[in-house]
């Protein structure tokens, strides 16, 4: 995927150069000094203003059109992982599968200085499976519209 024009805003800021892309399952970071990961097996960008507080934030990230694509909250107050015991980890989302909006969704990482790049083998996912059948008819409707519901067991 093209991330030409994609951008991080409030606390960092970022925007990603021409010709940045990532593959699916792919990982890139954006740090404060990406002199920090000589040896990365990713790519590594260097945000250009702004910095991340231990005290909780909202990070948002844009497309090239200025749409928000997503945000995360995070504190460092329970639920979160409480930042006096991080002991210089950083947070991690436990799966990609999750919703990175809820608290639940992260975990301290393994290793001092966090794990950049690494997809978390410890997971608290179960796949999901949609049991639920759903038709709506007729289409186009005037006066009646039908609804059946079906739930596979």
């Amino acid at each position: 995927m093209d991330l030409t024009g994609y951008r991080l805003a409030a606390p960092v800021e970022f925007v990603f150069p021409a010709g940045a892309t990532i593959a699916p399952g792919d990982t890139v970071v954006v740090a404060k000094t990406a002199a920090n990961f000589p040896a990365a097996p990713y790519p590594i960008f260097e945000w250009t203003a702004g910095k991340l507080r231990n005290e909780g934030e909202v990070i948002h990230l844009f497309d090239a059109d200025g749409l928000l694509v997503d945000f995360v909250r995070y504190n460092n107050h329970l639920p979160w992982p409480e930042g006096d015991s991080l002991l210089g980890r950083s947070i991690e989302l436990v799966s990609s599968l999750l919703d990175n909006h809820f608290a639940t969704s992260w975990k301290p990482s393994a290793a001092v200085g966090g794990s950049p790049g690494e997809v978390s083998v410890a997971s608290g996912t179960v796949a999901v499976v949609n049991t639920l059948e759903m038709l709506v008819y007729p289409n186009p409707a005037h006066e009646v519209v039908n609804v059946a519901v079906k739930v596979a067991i």
